[in-house]
């Protein structure tokens, strides 16, 4: 497993990446040089603040955007919607609740409706 650093990374790269493939533009480039969990707290915002730039309008139709992923050994091809549901969705759940487990594993009193946002 990733350690907690790597974790919140990928999560906040899978928020950003995915949401700029199904927008049809480019993201911006997180370099990964976090030290401290203020710097990921930075990072977790930046990439919040980039999202609310995104028009609602660029989103229009990205399930039927024919989205690529170069990944290690091959390149990840599909349409918005599989690549949302089979691919984005299940990535950033998996790294946000690794995320969690660790935080809770070190002690930190974080629960379920943390987890939930509130929902």
């Amino acid at each position: 497993m990733f350690p907690l650093k790597r974790q919140v990374q990928l999560s906040a790269d899978f928020a950003k990446n995915s949401t700029a493939r199904l927008a049809g533009i480019d993201p911006p480039k997180f370099p990964d040089e976090e030290r401290t969990l203020d710097d990921l707290i930075v990072r977790l915002h930046k990439t919040i603040d980039w999202l609310k730039t995104v028009p609602p309008a660029l989103l229009e139709g990205g399930e039927t955007r024919h989205i690529k992923v170069p990944l290690r050994a091959r390149t990840l091809e599909m349409d918005g919607l599989p690549f949302i549901q089979r691919w984005a969705l299940p990535n950033f759940y998996f790294h946000v609740t690794a995320t969690y487990s660790l935080l809770r594993q070190a002690g930190v009193e974080v629960g379920k409706q943390d987890f939930l946002g509130g929902v």
